[in-house]
Parts: structure tokens; sequence; C-alpha cells
């Protein structure tokens, strides 16, 4: 009744007359008594101010509204979906318009609310508006859940399989696509440890056979070698060659491909949203993000041209070198690009996942 009043060129007595109209029942009853104890004139001055005032005094008292407007500052996420903390929000917020009239004020105490895995990622942004933000906040939560179930599903499924079974049934991650998980292991991915020196290396052992363990040749050892190290990675040509690629850039395209794998760690202790791609040549992390989070970047000495899904080609000669991951436990470090990205802080490529003997 009010919003009507509002776009009606109505006098104080008109607007009584109406709401007086509609009152039926036991409020139609109330407000026949209380009429009864005024005069005729106090009754024809009566405002609409006065009108509320009474009826609030009524049927809404002054001790239920501090009561919800406490229900409204105490609300918080906890076990509710999102969808569900936000009808609640929108609900009690009716008490406490003060605190949720601007744009900016709301999206604060919404933000307040959120669990901490969701909360502390949305306020790393600075939002203009409550609909940025809610989609943010869905987006996030969404991918979060689908990741908690990969790891469900994982655990279960590692809980069933055999220690007989795994050699025998163990993928080929650089040929199929993930469909559970990441494992982080110091012994295990794509090189296994060798039989005769249990040491980790490819090729031939030369474990026993009085060479050196570079070049292969005899008389003399790794310390006084006269040839150059090795590279050890191809990455590193394909870094001086400065080309690289990346499968998602932005959660669209990370759901219309499943090899790829979602959620949120701690980036130098900062909650970071990152995407686990094994399509992906490099590691990349939002340019914009590391502006935000105030993390010292250098220059390389080439530029890196990423190729995206889309067909474009994105430049980079900005790093940010020995950011402290944790993941399931363990603190690694990881080497990260800078690229302009939409919805992923951190993606983690082939570099880092080959580096570390990720299990996908």
């Amino acid at each position: 009744m009010e919003r009507i009043f509002r776009h009606i060129a109505c006098t104080d007595a008109q607007k009584v007359l109406c709401a007086e109209f509609m009152l039926i029942g036991a409020a139609g009853h109330w407000w026949e008594s209380v009429s009864r104890t005024r005069t005729e004139e106090q009754q024809r001055n009566l405002t609409w101010e006065q009108f509320k005032d009474e009826a609030l005094a009524k049927y809404f008292p002054q001790a239920l509204r501090d009561f919800k407007e406490s229900e409204f500052l105490q609300l918080r996420q906890g076990n509710m979906s999102l969808t569900d903390y936000e009808r609640q929000f929108e609900q009690l917020s009716r008490y406490a318009p003060y605190l949720v009239d601007t744009e900016v004020k709301k999206i604060r105490r919404f933000e307040n609310g959120l669990r901490p895995e969701i909360g502390m990622i949305i306020m790393s942004h600075r939002f203009t508006s409550c609909r940025e933000m809610l989609e943010r906040a869905h987006a996030i939560s969404y991918q979060r859940t689908s990741f908690e179930q990969y790891a469900q599903q994982s655990k279960e499924f590692l809980g069933k399989r055999k220690w007989s079974d795994q050699n025998k049934n163990r993928r080929n991650w650089q040929n199929k696509r993930p469909d559970i998980g990441i494992r982080i292991d110091g012994t295990s991915g794509s090189i296994t440890p060798c039989p005769k020196c249990n040491k980790l290396h490819m090729g031939e052992c030369w474990f026993g056979k009085n060479v050196c363990f570079r070049c292969g040749k005899p008389g003399h050892i790794v310390l006084n070698c006269p040839e150059p190290p090795k590279k050890k990675d191809d990455d590193q040509d394909q870094n001086k060659k400065g080309k690289a690629r990346v499968f998602s850039l932005n959660q669209h395209e990370a759901e219309q491909d499943p090899n790829v794998i979602a959620g949120i760690l701690l980036l130098s202790n900062v909650p970071v949203y990152v995407l686990f791609d094994s399509g992906a040549t490099n590691s990349f992390i939002s340019a914009s993000f590391v502006t935000r989070s105030n993390f010292a970047s250098v220059r390389t000495n080439n530029e890196l041209e990423v190729s995206s899904p889309s067909g474009k080609t994105l430049c980079t000669n900005q790093m940010t070198k020995s950011r402290k991951l944790e993941i399931d436990g363990k603190i690694l470090e990881a080497d990260l690009y800078l690229l302009e990205m939409k919805d992923f802080d951190v993606i983690l490529g082939m570099d880092w996942l080959g580096l570390n003997h990720a299990t996908i």
C-alpha cells in the first residue's frame, strides 16, 4: 500500500480512508475500537504517519522489530546453500533498511555473511553492483561444489581400489582426460623410481657402470664433467621460443572441457580460485589479481605468446615467482605468468603439474 501511495497524489486523509477500507476481520474491529477513543476533529486530522505508527505498534511492536533487525545482523550462510542465504538476506534486510540503502553497503553486508572460502575471494574484488557480485559468488559456489564432489568420488574410488591393481590400471594422463581429482606425490606421476638405483630418471640406468651420470663417459664423475648440464624440461625450449597455449580462460570454457578441475587454495596465504588445466603448457595468474594482492612481479627476458581457446593470441612478459601454494597439506612453489583472465585467479598447467608429479 505504501508503494501505491508513492505513485498517487493523495492527501493524508485520503490515505487513511483507503487504509481503513482495506482492514477486515480482527484488524477492522481493532481500528474501530481505536477510532472511538478520538474526537471527530482528531480523527479528521489523523496523518498517514500517525496511522502507520499505530498499526506497527499493534501488529509489529518495537521489540519484534529489534529482534528481526538483530537476526539480520547475525545472518551467516553457514550450512545454507548460496540461494537460501540470498533469500534469507533479502527477507531480513527489510527490517534494517538503513544498512542496505546503497549498492556498496548491501554488497559489503552480503559478503560479511558468506562462508569464508567464498567470502574471502569475493571481498578481494571491488564490485560496484550487487548483480555482478552475486554472479561471481554463484560461479565460485558452483565450482567449489563440483570440486568437492570430485574429491569425494576420488576418495571412494581409491578406498575400494586394491594396491595390487594400481600399476595395472595406471592411466596415461597425457592422453586421457582426468575425471576424479588431483594428488601430489613425490614419487607418483609419469616418472617412477628406477628399480636398480631407486632414483628418478629417464633412459638407461648407469648405476654401477663407473661412468659419469651426466655424459655417460668413463674416467670422471658429474662434479668434474666437462660437458654443460642438459636441459631438464622441454618447457625451457618452449619458453625460449615464446610459444604457449591454454585451453580454458573463463568459466564457460572450463564447463565445456572436462579435462580441467577447479578448486579454492591458498597462494601466499591468499585464497585463490585455481583451475588445474592439463591442456595448458604453462601456468598463469590473473594480472588484476596480482595488482589487488600486491604480489611482486618481474619482467622476463622473452615475451610469451599464449594461444587461447577463442583463437586469439595473448602476450605476456611478466611473471611472479616462487609463490607458495598450499595443496593437500603440502607447500609447493609456483612461477606464474601474468595474464588477463575473467573467472579464474590461477591456472596451473603442465609445467607445474609435471614438475610436482601431479596425478589427475
